[in-house]
């Protein structure tokens, strides 16, 4: 989570705003295998709130 957030810290901060204060958890029953699936799912979660 750290990693994605490092490398899409723009996304985040657009999608959240630059005074934002967050903790990020994966909650999930499995491990993910690979990192491109913690990275999909953390931009789908920053494309979601721009939206709203």
């Amino acid at each position: 989570m750290r990693e994605c957030y490092r490398l899409h810290k723009d996304l985040f901060r657009e999608a959240f705003g630059d005074q934002t204060l967050a903790m990020l958890f994966w909650v999930s029953p499995e491990i993910p295998q690979k990192f491109q699936d913690v990275e999909e799912q953390f931009i789908k979660l920053c494309q979601a709130q721009k939206k709203s």
